[in-house]
């Protein structure tokens, strides 16, 4: 017996391979939803704690924060409902609405989601700006792949609202995948290359430039990760079922990779907690007064003394 055959729905014959009904494919989304969940508190908690930490921050910074929770909220609600529809209202169901055609819903969930890339690579891109010294090289080419990712994204969503159908285009969804790897890959090896210390003389004991590269990094690697994933299940036709599950997360590692960032300037790392105790000064001893003894000379005795 083969491993992949212990894979569910799940045929290694490419002769054999049939499209996914929704009935077929409701595991893998079903799983996504349920870690874009989790991933939801975290992010409500980091935009808790930016509106504590940052109350006196830059306008555009609050609107970004705060508008990217309520498209996150919004997403999370349609994804929601759209796990509700497949598993309760067309469960068992064998009618056309149930089999083929898509809700508008989900045409919401595709446009949300490719404008939570969008936007968080567009901040990329300016960080990048202002890291690299105002480098429009390497600027314009994170912001001509996030911009190719956006146009096939709406390219896609238009194609699947004409033609109304549950799967969208494969072949869109892999180069809008490709960019998104370029895109995080550019950010990574731009924020490693130039803060690193030997390059650009920044001091490690910073442990805010400390924090801030390592999460920029962190994140790149997880999105870059999510979207090798949607390469391989997209070209993969036995694997296509489970393409649904890092479709659903990429969002939401998107918008928790934003506020990392973002809280990052308060520098709660432990190697700050470090650092800032490492500055703490020892107050001096204070003075204690000693009371002079009748048997003590005349001269301790007429005044007290200070050790």
């Amino acid at each position: 017996m083969s491993v992949l055959s212990l894979i569910p729905h799940l045929d290694v014959n490419p002769d054999a391979y049939t499209p996914a009904t929704p009935a077929q494919s409701y595991s893998p989304a079903l799983v996504g939803c349920m870690i874009s969940w989790a991933m939801y508190g975290a992010s409500a908690g980091q935009c808790w704690y930016y509106g504590r930490s940052y109350p006196h921050d830059r306008l555009w910074y609050k609107v970004l924060v705060y508008g990217l929770f309520l498209m996150d909220s919004a997403l999370t609600a349609l994804s929601s409902y759209l796990e509700w529809r497949v598993l309760i209202m067309c469960r068992r169901k064998t009618s056309l609405e149930c089999a083929t055609v898509i809700p508008g819903e989900s045409l919401g969930v595709f446009l949300i989601t490719a404008s939570i890339v969008f936007i968080v690579q567009a901040v990329y891109a300016y960080r990048i700006w202002i890291i690299t010294g105002r480098s429009w090289m390497i600027t314009a080419a994170v912001l001509v792949s996030a911009i190719i990712g956006l146009a096939v994204s709406l390219a896609n969503d238009s194609y699947v609202a004409i033609q109304q159908t549950i799967s969208p285009h494969q072949a869109m969804v892999i180069v809008v995948a490709v960019s998104c790897m370029l895109c995080d890959a550019l950010i990574s090896v731009s924020v490693f290359y130039y803060l690193h210390p030997k390059r650009s003389g920044v001091m490690r004991t910073n442990p805010r430039i400390y924090y801030i590269s390592t999460i920029t990094m962190n994140m790149g690697l997880l999105n870059f990760f999510l979207s090798i994933c949607i390469v391989i299940f997209s070209t993969v036709p036995a694997l296509e079922l489970y393409v649904s599950t890092p479709l659903a997360i990429i969002p939401k590692s998107y918008i928790n990779s934003a506020y990392a960032v973002l809280n990052a300037r308060k520098a709660r790392h432990p190697k700050a907690r470090n650092f800032r105790q490492s500055t703490i000064e020892v107050p001096p001893l204070p003075t204690i007064h000693v009371t002079t003894c009748p048997r003590m000379s005349s001269s301790l005795k007429d005044s007290p003394q200070t050790v």
